[in-house]
C-alpha cells in the first residue's frame, strides 16, 4: 500500500480470493481478496491479469463496499483471458478435502474457494474467462463444463452427491458477473494495459502467496496452485521480459515465519496445537496476537515457527537469478 500511493498502476498476476490483504489508509482498514491495493487511493488504477482466478462473487463484494466507503466505483480492468471461479469450483475444493479425510489421507488445508480446480480447468483447456460472457458461446459452454465435466466428478467420483441443477448452481455468479461487467474494463490485455501505465509512470506488481508455497519452489502438496516468483510474474501479465530490466523485485520478510493450512513447517511452536494457542504457550501465542495471524480470508489462526532461514536465502538467490536472466 505504501508503494501503490505514489504508482500509476497496481497489477495483480496470480491467484485469487484464497489470498487476503489486509490494507489500513488513516483510519480505515479494508480486507482485499481480489482487488489491488490501488483500490483505495484516488487516480491510482487496478488491473487483474490473465493469470488471476476471478471469483466475481468476492470481486463484486470488494466493488460494492468501495462504492460504499468512496462513492464511486473503483478504477479497475481485468483481462479478457482471466478465468473465472465457478460455484462447482469451490464445491470440487470442498469435496477433495472430504475425500482425502476420509481416506485417511492428510488435506491440504485449502482456502476452499475453488482455485485448484480452476486451474485445472485451465490446463485442461476448458475453463470459461471473463471474455467469453460477451460471446455467443457462453451460455453454451458454461453449461458444457458444469453438467457434462463437473456433474461426473461430483456425482461420479466423489459420488454422494445429486447432480447439480444448472439454474440454481449458477444464479448468483452470473448476477454477480453482469454487475462486474458493468463497472469493469474487460476490452485489454495485460500487455497494453502494463506498457501504457509505464508510459505515464510507476507500475506495482503486487503478489500474493510467496516463495515457500509457490508450485513450482514449495513443497508439494502444500503449496498454492500458481507461480508467485517472479518468473511467474512475467507470464501471468503476459509481458515480455525486457521490461524488467529497471525492475525493483521487493521481497516482504517477518522476524518469524507463520502458515494456514496443514502440511509441514519447519521450527514450528507446538505443532501439536495446530496453532490454537493459550497464554501458557508463551512466545508463539504472543507472537500471534500481536501479528494479528489470522486468515484474512477463513479466519483461521495461523501457526507460528522460528524465520526458515534456509528458505529465505533461497528465495534471495531466485531473485537474483531472474534479475540477471532479465538484464
Amino acid at each position: 500500500d505504501f508503494l501503490a500511493q505514489k504508482a500509476k498502476l497496481v497489477a495483480r498476476p496470480t491467484g485469487g480470493a484464497n489470498a487476503g490483504h489486509t490494507l489500513v489508509v488513516g483510519d480505515h482498514q479494508q480486507v482485499n481478496h481480489l482487488m489491488p491495493c490501488g483500490s483505495l487511493h484516488k487516480g491510482v488504477s487496478n488491473h487483474l491479469g490473465h493469470g488471476v482466478a476471478v471469483d466475481v462473487v468476492q470481486l463484486w463484494a470488494e466493488i460494492e463496499s468501495h462504492h460504499k466507503l468512496f462513492g464511486n466505483y473503483p478504477k479497475l480492468s481485468i483481462d479478457p483471458r482471466a478465468p473465472l471461479v465457478l460455484p462447482t469450483h469451490k464445491l470440487l475444493d470442498e469435496m477433495d478435502e472430504k475425500m482425502k479425510m476420509k481416506k485417511g489421507e492428510p488435506i491440504v488445508g485449502t482456502t476452499l474457494r475453488g482455485i485448484g480446480p480452476l486451474y485445472i480447468d485451465v490446463a485442461w483447456r476448458r475453463a470459461i474467462t471473463i471474455g467469453d460472457f460477451n460471446k455467443a458461446n457462453f451460455d453454451r459452454k458454461l453449461k458444457n463444463l458444469i453438467l457434462d465435466h463437473h456433474n461426473q466428478l461430483i456425482a461420479g467420483y466423489y459420488g454422494n452427491h445429486p447432480y447439480l441443477d444448472l439454474g440454481n448452481t449458477t444464479d448468483e455468479f452470473i448476477a454477480c458477473l453482469k454487475k462486474v461487467m458493468e463497472v469493469v474494463d474487460v476490452e485489454r490485455g495485460s500487455y497494453e494495459v502494463v506498457t501504457s501505465a509505464l508510459k505515464e509512470g510507476n507500475v506495482v506488481v503486487e503478489g500474493a502467496q510467496g516463495y515457500a508455497i509457490g508450485l513450482y519452489t514449495g513443497n508439494p502438496p502444500n503449496v498454492t496452485s500458481s507461480d508467485p516468483n517472479p518468473a511467474g510474474i512475467a507470464q501471468s501479465l503476459h509481458l515480455p521480459l525486457q521490461l524488467f530490466r529497471n525492475a525493483r523485485i521487493i521481497g516482504c520478510v517477518k522476524a518469524y515465519s507463520s502458515a494456514v493450512g496443514t502440511g509441514g513447517l519447519i521450527g514450528e511452536f507446538y505443532p501439536e496445537v495446530e496453532g490454537k494457542y493459550t497464554k501458557e504457550h508463551g512466545l508463539a501465542f504472543d507472537l500471534q496476537a500481536v501479528g494479528k495471524e489470522f486468515g484474512a480470508t477463513t479466519g483461521r489462526p495461523r501457526r507460528i515457527a522460528l524465520m526458515y532461514l534456509k528458505g529465505l536465502a533461497d528465495a534471495i538467490k531466485e531473485r537474483e537469478r531472474s534479475l540477471k536472466r532479465w538484464q
